[in-house]
């Protein structure tokens, strides 16, 4: 831990009248703090949160105080460095950095990452700043054009691809490379919402990337096998069972023999070569269902490994890794709010002020769902007619919703946006994950 030093008492310089004509003469924290506290996340009616809420602010002028002379001299110089109409974006931006290593100031490696953001952060626009800043998708009236991830768990009987163009604009978000790391993907998306700098790295890995290998992946997977879980690549497990579903079809009109197919299935597997049979087979089933697989896709079912089940992260070891990993990025201790099997349906109610305290405080709440099984992340709180209504990000789909009060209590919005459940499934939420104090 660093040694604190009291705060100069040096007077503020003076900020320019209008931020946007840039800050060439720099200005004060206080200042730009300020603009910070009242600029959103974004344009869209998800990104109403302060882009700097109260807490981040404490932790920035904690951060400074404890900093070297030297070191808080050059911090301060670069947040008022920024110049333009995204200058106030790109200084927001820049304190929430240095408020996610409140605990690191005085070492070297620190200095060094928060210079290099400078640098960066200072050549963009206000739009792909913004747009950066986040894994969230805040901004629901853009449309990225992306497929719904949700189609990636449409494996029984299909033959069709999954990725279709949606219509959806709210499910552009970070989501789960695996089929059972919604834990270790709320982790990171708790970690990148409260470091920049991380949601860049992300960004710049492929927020909407299906790699199961990339350093976002890399990420999720690790954390899943430290808690004991299995990683099955969504991608790669669905393009296995279309292949098989495809074949299966194929046989049974006859447009391919059975040794055919179970020559090319054990091929795609990795456990034998190409042969004469498995070729006619992939070029039929190429011929009949545009290209599929391609050598890309099949080369990613070749040499992953798809065991028979996966397995995802327990209560206990997800809150035990949350503390372990975003203490130091959010200064946030988190508690379950019941025992490790949760509380029973229709007992989220109670717990709803308790969270919308967190919430106003600028403390995201991870929370756990059954029916099915997830995790998934609340960051936002709204009263409006007096309908309370919380902010819902969802590993699986990507996707960000307001969710009405009754909605949530019900278990509802496991359906509709969030399209969750299965037939037969009735969601509802099981706990909290809220500060310790």
């Amino acid at each position: 831990m660093p040694i604190r030093v009291p705060r100069p008492a040096t007077p503020p310089a003076r900020v320019p009248s209008s931020p946007s004509s840039g800050r060439s003469g720099g200005a004060s924290l206080s200042s730009i703090l300020a603009e910070a506290r009242a600029l959103p996340r974004s344009v869209g009616a998800e990104g109403t949160e302060a882009l700097v809420n109260a807490r981040e602010a404490k932790r920035v002028e904690r951060a400074l105080a404890s900093a070297a002379p030297e070191v808080k001299a050059r911090l301060t110089a670069l947040a008022g460095s920024f110049k333009g109409e995204a200058a106030p974006v790109a200084g927001a931006l820049f304190l929430r950095s240095i408020a996610a290593r409140a605990e690191r100031m005085n070492e070297p490696a620190t200095l060094a990452t928060l210079e290099a953001f400078a640098a960066r952060a200072g050549k963009l626009s206000k739009t792909e700043l913004l747009h950066r800043s986040t894994v969230l998708d805040l901004d629901s009236s853009k449309n990225d054009g992306a497929f719904d991830p949700i189609n990636l768990w449409d494996k029984r009987g299909t033959t069709k691809s999954p990725d279709a163009k949606d219509g959806a604009g709210d499910n552009d978000g970070l989501y789960q490379r695996f089929t059972a790391s919604c834990g270790p993907t709320v982790l990171q998306m708790v970690l990148a919402e409260a470091d920049p700098v991380m949601a860049f790295a992300i960004h710049d890995a492929g927020l909407r990337s299906d790699s199961t290998t990339d350093v976002v992946a890399k990420f999720q997977r690790s954390v899943l096998e430290e808690l004991g879980g299995i990683a099955i690549g969504r991608r790669e497990s669905h393009s296995a069972a279309r292949l098989n579903n495809v074949l299966g079809r194929l046989v049974a009109n006859g447009s391919v023999t059975a040794p055919q197919r179970d020559a090319l299935q054990a091929y795609a597997k990795g456990v034998a070569p190409m042969t004469v049979a498995a070729s006619r087979a992939l070029e039929t089933v190429r011929a009949r269902h545009d290209g599929f697989p391609d050598d890309a896709t099949l080369e990613r079912v070749r040499t992953a490994l798809l065991p028979a089940r996966d397995e995802g992260v327990d209560t206990e070891g997800f809150q035990k890794l949350m503390n372990k990993m975003a203490l130091e990025l959010t200064g946030i201790e988190y508690r379950m709010t019941n025992g490790p099997d949760g509380f029973a349906r229709g007992r989220a109610g109670k717990h709803l002020d308790a969270v919308e305290a967190a919430l106003k405080k600028g403390i995201d709440v991870p929370f756990g769902l059954s029916e099915p099984a997830h995790w998934m992340l609340l960051t936002n709180v709204k009263t409006e007619g007096g309908v309370r209504s919380f902010l819902v990000s969802d590993p699986d789909g990507g996707r960000t919703a307001w969710v009405k009060e009754k909605d949530f209590t019900s278990g509802k919005f496991g359906s509709e946006p969030f399209k969750l459940s299965k037939p037969g499934e009735r969601p509802y939420v099981d706990s909290f994950f809220l500060p310790s104090k």
